[in-house]
């Protein structure tokens, strides 16, 4: 099945693709303290002091936090990103040693 989308006929999974991302590039909508804080599954506090020290993208309306959706899905992406970096130019004994650790 195809949907037509201008002038083109795109698969049902890729015209679902085109929306979605489409959609996160245009999504500003702000979310509050709480809401980063459950979607990153961290505590309101840490949420606050990351946002205090400039460590998460967030701003401030009056007394209250706001963090821009799409800057908070950029954020995870380069965080996400950096440790994996972190963890693959480590020397060697390092990613044993880590391993080591963790059991």
């Amino acid at each position: 099945m195809s949907i037509r989308h201008g002038r083109a006929f795109l698969s049902v999974s890729q015209w679902i693709e085109s929306r979605v991302t489409e959609e996160s590039r245009h999504d500003e909508s702000l979310l509050t303290l709480k809401e980063v804080a459950d979607y990153l599954r961290v505590s309101e506090d840490s949420i606050y002091k990351m946002a205090q020290a400039g460590e998460i993208p967030g701003f401030k309306i009056g007394r209250q936090w706001r963090f821009r959706r799409s800057e908070i899905h950029d954020w995870l992406h380069q965080q996400s990103n950096q440790r994996t970096a972190k963890f693959e130019t480590a020397p060697p004994d390092a990613k044993h040693e880590t391993e080591r650790r963790v059991r």
